[in-house]
């Protein structure tokens, strides 16, 4: 029954002055075709990554590759690709009504002795992205998230995936939602009203996109630099901090208040942050820098945190990497979510994730947004989800804040980054750094609290005014 769930993917590629051609087809989950004549062996590669298998490769290795076979073993024919080449495979493994599926996630290729030396293959384009005509809404192309119904026919969903040569590549557990992928030069969408029709499925949507500005500090605004630092004392709290952002620099001098951490696109490797905007989060969550105009609280202001990366190099990120992230929080014992992002894109599975994060004992915190529009900004808005405007030194409104009726609470949004905590040090304001300090505040109210979890999350969802105030001073 595996097979069909793996289709086929068959690509003619021409590249350069000689119109050398080579051709890749990957048939069911373990059959692979491969042709190819003096064709360099990242472009090989790079097209098994475009249909999602993750490629990590010493940027030095990249011969010449002449080889033909055909419906080879999906792992022995990559044995005949990388036959001269120390590699590595690593499968996940996607449970659901049919049972267990392996499915091929990332292949290593390193010399002896060197595998610390591979990097991501073309890490600047880890998403199809792809913009929705009518909304303008970013998503990736190739790619949609279904949930099953439950009283699913699994032959006929099967079946379905089959006859649009679609692809599971990786299921949420505690949602029940599916990574479909598709061959990268289809778009999605013209399969939207064919699956919402179908019996077997409950609910269908894009794999939805949200763009963090490439240019730091994203959704913070530069003022000026201010270089001095204190040193913090290490954390008491024993409510840690996910941070879902850009991630973290090897540089940043916040490990002692890290637990774990994760990126998204480096498994089992160190969290990285090429962007800036997740390490200076960091910083503020953690209670290693305090928003400019906040009182110094001590000890009982520093927290433990988990920094989560989810971006791309691109600063893309995507609902199925939100989903995960979450995730990897909820295992790892995160009481507060904080997301100093956002977007206008309402998506009813991010809503459902943020309900599922509430359910698992965390409670989420968003940015409202830097620009004053009124409108409502998501992760923010969603019910379950406490919206973040912000504040100057002086207390008084940001001009730049958003505002609404999903902005519950307004903190200092103004901060200055020493060159000893960041690669990114200066003076920035906006509601990202406001959202970074509430969830430190509720953190340190959730610690002090003598209530079990179970009954702050009751009070989070009945009483969440009282919260409120509870969780941030007035500067």
């Amino acid at each position: 029954m595996f097979r069909y769930l793996l289709l086929m993917l068959s690509i003619l590629i021409i590249i350069g002055e000689n119109c050398l051609a080579y051709e890749i087809k990957i048939e069911n989950a373990d059959k692979l075709t491969v042709h190819a004549h003096q064709v360099p062996l990242q472009s090989l590669l790079s097209t098994l990554q475009s249909w999602g298998i993750v490629v990590k490769i010493d940027p030095q290795i990249n011969p010449k590759v002449s080889v033909s076979f055909q419906n080879k073993d999906i792992q022995k024919g990559l044995d005949i690709l990388l036959k001269s080449l120390n590699h590595i495979y690593v499968w996940n493994v996607v449970k659901g009504p049919w049972g267990k599926l392996p499915v091929l996630s990332e292949i290593h290729v390193f010399f002896p002795g060197k595998k610390n030396l591979i990097k991501l293959l073309d890490s600047k384009n880890q998403y199809n992205i792809a913009r929705i005509p009518d909304t303008k809404n970013f998503y990736v192309k190739n790619e949609l998230l279904v949930k099953l119904s439950r009283n699913m026919n699994v032959e006929a969903f099967i079946q379905l995936l089959k006859s649009l040569n679609g692809v599971i590549i990786d299921q949420h557990p505690g949602l029940s939602i599916y990574q479909i992928r598709f061959p990268p030069n289809v778009d999605a969408l013209k399969y939207l009203d064919i699956l919402k029709k179908n019996n077997s499925i409950s609910s269908v949507e894009p794999n939805y996109g949200y763009r963090i500005s490439k240019n730091y500090p994203a959704s913070l605004l530069k003022i000026k630099p201010n270089l001095q630092s204190k040193a913090k004392a290490f954390p008491t709290s024993e409510v840690p901090i996910a941070i879902l952002d850009t991630g973290l620099s090897i540089n940043s001098n916040l490990s002692p208040y890290i637990i774990t951490s994760y990126d998204a696109f480096q498994l089992n490797e160190n969290i990285v942050d090429k962007m800036g905007h997740g390490t200076n989060m960091a910083n503020i969550a953690s209670g290693n820098v305090l928003p400019d105009g906040v009182s110094d609280y001590g000890q009982s202001n520093t927290q433990y945190i988990i920094p989560i990366r989810i971006f791309d190099d691109n600063g893309m990120v995507t609902n199925y990497q939100i989903m995960s992230g979450i995730e990897f929080a909820k295992i790892n014992g995160a009481k507060v979510i904080s997301m100093s992002w956002g977007s206008e894109t309402y998506s009813k599975f991010l809503d459902d994730t943020m309900s599922y994060a509430v359910s698992n004992g965390m409670i989420p915190i968003a940015a409202a947004g830097n620009s004053p529009t009124g409108r409502p900004i998501y992760p923010a808005a969603y019910d379950t989800v406490i919206g973040v405007g912000a504040t100057s030194p002086n207390g008084k409104p940001w001009k730049k804040s958003n505002y609404g009726d999903f902005v519950e609470i307004e903190a200092p949004g103004y901060a200055t980054f020493p060159d000893t905590s960041s690669d990114w040090p200066g003076r920035y304001v906006g509601t990202s750094i406001s959202t970074a300090f509430v969830a430190n505040q509720v953190a340190a109210y959730l610690a002090k609290s003598s209530k079990s979890m179970k009954g702050i999350q009751q009070d989070i969802m009945t009483q969440r005014s009282m919260i409120i105030e509870s969780v941030c001073p007035k500067p």
